[in-house]
């Protein structure tokens, strides 16, 4: 089954609830990008290459939240992450020190959770 999107976007396979949970499965239920626990029946499939950039179905699709898909749109992964770094540029230095302290946030270069696990993409 095929749906046709529109704009420059290939055609995508309409993921069976097969699928759904192989991928949901794949990161043991939480999101590619923050780590975050996922609600089975509230999740997103993202393309960590979008489609709009070439990639392709099968491993390139990951379990994700929807804010993280939402937030990342069609960005490859390192426009992804320059974006959520990003973040902390536009709030003044007060708030980045009032987070940091009262939220014991460490500033770093991003990681995504998927590689922090050693997630293999490779087909299975």
């Amino acid at each position: 089954m095929f749906r046709q999107a529109t704009g420059k976007r290939k055609k995508t396979t309409i993921a069976t609830p097969n699928m759904r949970k192989k991928i949901f499965d794949s990161l043991g239920g939480r999101c590619a990008y923050c780590g975050c626990e996922l609600d089975f029946n509230d999740f997103h499939i993202d393309h960590l290459i979008p489609l709009s950039k070439g990639g392709t179905n099968g491993k390139n699709r990951v379990p994700s939240c929807p804010l993280c898909n939402l937030c990342k749109h069609d960005l490859d992964l390192e426009d992804f992450r320059k974006k959520i770094e990003g973040i902390f540029d536009d709030i003044s230095y007060g708030k980045v020190g009032l987070i940091k302290k009262y939220y014991n946030v460490e500033l770093k270069k991003r990681s995504f959770y998927f590689e922090e696990v050693g997630w293999d993409r490779t087909e299975k």
